[in-house]
């Protein structure tokens, strides 16, 4: 299997790792694009253009904000999502973006940043488009991004050359390398009984031809961290989700509600199922929130 567990937990905001995750990386993509061509002293515009599924369901998905906090140089995995309002008022009140954190231009949000949801992409529908401008308002670069699902990127040039999203391991020599490759459920569990090992024993020794088993044990507790970090906050969260609808959140109900029974799951049995629905409230309304979440 060629895709790392690390690449199917991956650590983002909500709501969606196709329409938030994926053009926030889109738009720290397109910074590193900027840097490595020798452009960024030079830019003093940006243009984003939405298109298709990206454009039809941006507002709700907060897709317009993921763009311009990548364009900021912040990641979905780190960010402050606390301080996410107050950075996107900023930019719509000032008419101001702070390009990678450090180099103010001038945007303004009603203009410079487009939906087009009839226009369709023959490739993908998560279309976006990101240019870059000069002081006379000339084009210095452009680049067409598919957000593909699950957080992954491509840009037209990668679809154009089927190339796969990010894979582990990067090279064909290194797939070579893996002790015990397989491309389907079928074969790996071929692998396992052919060798004696467990599923999770296969997978940790494919893991460990790019990573040692520190770094894998590290991160495997980063987003087991993530996780419990998400549901605590879902938990303790009152009052109404974002957005126009005002949507009540429930999971702080049940879960105070549980608190407080008199009855435990060894009197109730059946009680462990009202706390998995609490652990899933909280961390489906956090992700509706624009929470850190792991996807």
């Amino acid at each position: 299997m060629n895709i790392s567990v690390f690449d199917m937990y991956r650590i983002g905001i909500g709501p969606s790792s196709s329409h938030t995750v994926g053009p926030m990386r889109a738009g720290r993509n397109f910074i590193s694009l900027l840097r490595s061509k020798h452009l960024f002293p030079e830019v003093e515009g940006i243009k984003v253009k939405l298109m298709g599924s990206l454009a039809a369901t941006g507002i709700g998905h907060a897709t317009d904000s993921a763009v311009l906090l990548g364009l900021m140089g912040k990641s979905p995995s780190v960010i402050d999502v606390d301080s996410i309002p107050d950075w996107i008022k900023d930019i719509k009140d000032k008419n101001r973006l702070l390009l990678d954190s450090c180099k103010p231009i001038s945007f303004t949000y009603s203009k410079d940043l487009t939906f087009e949801p009839s226009v369709l992409d023959p490739y993908h529908t998560n279309t976006l488009i990101i240019s870059a401008f000069d002081a006379k308002g000339s084009e210095l670069f452009s680049r067409k991004y598919y957000s593909v699902g699950g957080g992954f990127i491509e840009t037209e040039e990668e679809a154009k050359l089927k190339q796969e999203p990010r894979a582990l391991p990067a090279t064909e020599e290194d797939k070579k390398a893996l002790p015990y490759p397989f491309s389907t459920a079928n074969e790996l569990m071929k692998q396992c009984r052919k060798n004696g090992l467990s599923m999770e024993a296969v997978i940790r020794a494919n893991e460990e031809v790019i990573r040692s088993h520190e770094v894998i044990d590290d991160t495997l507790d980063h987003i087991w961290s993530v996780m419990s970090m998400c549901i605590d906050r879902g938990l303790n969260a009152k009052g109404c989700l974002p957005g126009p609808l005002k949507v009540k959140r429930r999971a702080n109900e049940l879960y105070e509600k549980l608190l407080n029974s008199p009855l435990k799951v060894a009197d109730d049995p059946l009680q462990v199922i009202d706390w998995i629905n609490a652990y899933a409230f909280a961390v489906s309304e956090e992700n509706a929130a624009g929470g850190r979440v792991v996807t």
